[in-house]
């Protein structure tokens, strides 16, 4: 269902990924703050990305049926936390799993 052709099925089916991948990365991130031995920088640009994903996905939702920026708006949703998953998976390959699982 591309959204050049369908666009109103085209947000039903993907609304899902649209809210909760930023919500995700955002609680992530946060979680992420309060583990000692996570990289600070690590959870600090989740959270950048996390916000990033969040606004461009309400854009896209705001300027869907458009002639032009919608594609760009889906791909800023969506690719940053994609990135940055691996970047946290990176970060944290060296750490032992006893120094990234902490008792809240």
């Amino acid at each position: 269902m591309p959204v050049d052709q369908q666009p109103s099925w085209h947000v039903v089916a993907a609304l899902p990924v649209f809210v909760l991948q930023p919500l995700a990365v955002l609680a992530t991130a946060w979680a992420l703050r309060q583990v000692d031995g996570a990289p600070r920088s690590v959870a600090d640009s989740g959270l950048v990305v996390g916000l990033v994903t969040l606004l461009a996905a309400a854009a896209f939702g705001l300027r869907l049926g458009a002639d032009s920026g919608v594609g760009g708006l889906e791909r800023l949703a969506l690719w940053p936390a994609y990135a940055w998953l691996a970047a946290v998976a990176v970060a944290l390959l060296p750490a032992s799993s006893a120094d990234t699982v902490t008792k809240a």
